[in-house]
């Protein structure tokens, strides 16, 4: 699940469930998934928000983080984005230091240090319901409810 908006901060966020990650082959997608890559079981998502965005033509260029095994490595992004039908699809691939996420494992115990990351997708707009004006409550004090939104202690709260 994911969400661009160029005129926000963080114009970009995405998760996705690191058990869903498909490889096309199950017994390496269980290998992806144990504490040797992943490590769904301690940390299930893997996260990428950006911290600068800008659009040129039909060229994304992004700026971030990226999130996964509860470490954090820097990213550039480039991508394509292309018309089709009502909507966008987006096309990225980059370079990424897994070491960097404490991804390391090799059987012959010859790492490198670097993947190649891809991204493909489709952006969907989705209309935004405009949120109905909060009123006080007559004391001055007022309540918090929190709720747990996604990975990393993300939180959503409500006044």
């Amino acid at each position: 699940m994911g969400r661009l908006e160029l005129g926000a901060r963080p114009a970009i966020e995405l998760t996705i469930d690191a058990a869903s990650v498909d490889t096309g082959s199950e017994r390496r997608d269980e290998r992806l998934r144990s504490e040797d890559f992943f490590a769904v079981a301690r940390d299930p998502y893997i996260r990428f928000v950006s911290r600068a965005a800008r659009v040129k033509d039909d060229r994304l260029s992004v700026a971030g983080e990226l999130m996964a095994r509860g470490s954090r490595i820097e990213v550039d992004v480039d991508a394509t984005v292309s018309a089709v039908d009502d909507e966008y699809e987006l096309e990225a691939d980059t370079f990424v230091m897994h070491s960097g996420l404490g991804i390391t494992w090799n059987p012959a115990q010859i790492t490198r240090p670097w993947c190649r990351l891809s991204v493909s997708g489709r952006l969907v707009q989705v209309p935004v319901t405009p949120e109905e004006p909060h009123t006080a409550a007559p004391s001055r004090r007022f309540a918090r409810t929190c709720h747990d939104v996604g990975p990393y202690g993300a939180r959503r709260c409500q006044s």
